[in-house]
């Protein structure tokens, strides 16, 4: 919930759940005091935004909470002193309904509808995560007392949880995509280079499929950075430049401490692949092997496909200048041997670019 927050620049986020007529909340983020909100408390559902978003009565976002008269007058808008205002729909495991939300005293006419779409994605991983860890519960309960016949069933929920997750992913990703508009099909293209690398570089087939899945999410962090600052076309202070590589972490924080292997492999990815191999990158300046693989491995990926893409201030490099741009890093920003795999033969990684400008 922090990053959504964080995102969306408001002063607190929660999950509420309605049971008994009532809106529960179940998690809280920022200053929620400030609001009257308190963990496993709440309000009469009725005549709350979340209940009235829920019910279609309100939209997902209200940026003016004043100016908009749907709301300004209402008991609970002058009660919380709510200026803006984002949520979504939210389900548990139990199949009870609840909002993931985020509140701020302040108006926020920056809102869009690009936010709502990151935390649809959001609520999604939420819910798949509590959903999983409840059929974990069940699976042990069940092979505890050896009623195996049932087993088979939790294990194909899981399975389905597994799909479902990787379609989540991919949307996250396109939303990732969405934010920046010179990433087009960056992100698909990474992840096939990097899972052509790992394998030519011998890691099992099982590790490569993982980097597969989980790379798209290497720069998931960029939702955390403000637009003025993302998609600035021209050359970035050294403000700006800190918040940029901020993303790192935040997509680390993002995506960990999920159950799901692919996730928690995003995570790792998320915060190691602007680590370079001298110790010079970021976030925490780890050198050599101390750089996980996958995060050495994207690395190459990532600079290759973004020498090899048109950008609004430069054309697309060749497949040998951008080689060549790769080989003076080797041992500085690489990893010597991976890098010398992926040039080795470029061929085998499909390049499939086209032309010089990237077409």
């Amino acid at each position: 919930m922090a990053i959504a927050r964080e995102l969306l620049g408001m002063d607190a986020a929660y999950v509420a759940e309605f049971t008994d007529e009532r809106q529960v909340y179940r998690a809280l983020d920022g200053d929620a005091d400030s609001f009257g909100m308190s963990l496993n408390e709440g309000p009469p559902a009725v005549g709350t935004y979340c209940q009235r978003m829920l019910n279609g009565e309100l939209p997902n976002v209200i940026p003016d909470s004043g100016a908009d008269e749907r709301v300004r007058d209402l008991e609970i808008t002058k009660q919380a002193e709510i200026g803006a205002y984002a949520a979504v729909p939210f389900r548990f495991p139990d199949g009870t309904e609840g909002s993931l939300c985020c509140v701020s005293h302040q108006p926020d006419t920056s809102l869009a509808e690009r936010d709502i779409t990151f935390m649809h994605a959001l609520a999604r991983l939420i819910e798949d995560h509590l959903e999983r860890h409840e059929i974990e519960r069940s699976i042990r309960e069940t092979l505890g007392v050896e009623l195996v016949s049932n087993a088979g069933e939790l294990r194909s929920a899981l399975a389905r949880l597994d799909a479902s997750q990787t379609e989540t992913i991919f949307r996250l990703s396109q939303m990732v995509e969405y934010r920046d508009d010179d990433t087009g099909m960056h992100v698909q293209r990474v992840s096939r280079l990097s899972h052509d690398l790992a394998i030519r570089a011998g890691l099992d087939a099982s590790t490569a499929e993982g980097i597969l899945l989980a790379s798209p999410l290497h720069d998931a962090g960029k939702v955390a950075i403000p637009d003025a600052v993302l998609l600035k076309p021209g050359k970035l202070t050294s403000e700006e430049r800190a918040v940029i590589e901020r993303h790192a972490e935040a997509g680390y924080e993002l995506l960990r401490g999920s159950v799901s292997e692919a996730l928690e492999l995003a995570a790792l990815i998320a915060w190691t692949h602007h680590e370079r191999w001298d110790g010079g990158g970021y976030p925490r300046g780890l050198a050599g092997e101390q750089i996980p693989i996958e995060g050495r491995i994207v690395a190459i990926a990532d600079v290759y496909d973004a020498l090899r893409s048109a950008r609004v201030y430069r054309p697309a490099f060749s497949a040998e200048d951008a080689a060549e741009m790769l080989r003076e890093e080797r041992g500085t920003h690489f990893d010597p041997d991976l890098l010398d795999v992926f040039l080795s033969d470029l061929a085998a990684s499909a390049d499939g670019y086209g032309s010089a400008d990237g077409t």
